[in-house]
């Protein structure tokens, strides 16, 4: 286990992130012309694939 303040930190630049990336793929497919549901819905998709492949990629994965 980790250091608490390593926790936090890494919690935090992770939250960091995820703002920027949602905010940046929100803005390109609003540009694109994509509708604001897809503005919303895409970002999202596109971030939670992320997890998985991290899982993967540390043997964390069941």
């Amino acid at each position: 286990m980790c250091p608490p303040a390593t926790a936090v930190s890494v919690t935090l630049l992770a939250a960091v992130a995820a703002v920027v990336s949602y905010q940046h793929v929100h803005m390109s497919v609003l540009k694109d012309g994509g509708t604001r549901r897809a503005g919303v819905l895409i970002p999202l998709s596109v971030d939670e694939m992320v997890v998985p492949a991290s899982m993967s990629v540390s043997g964390e994965a069941g």
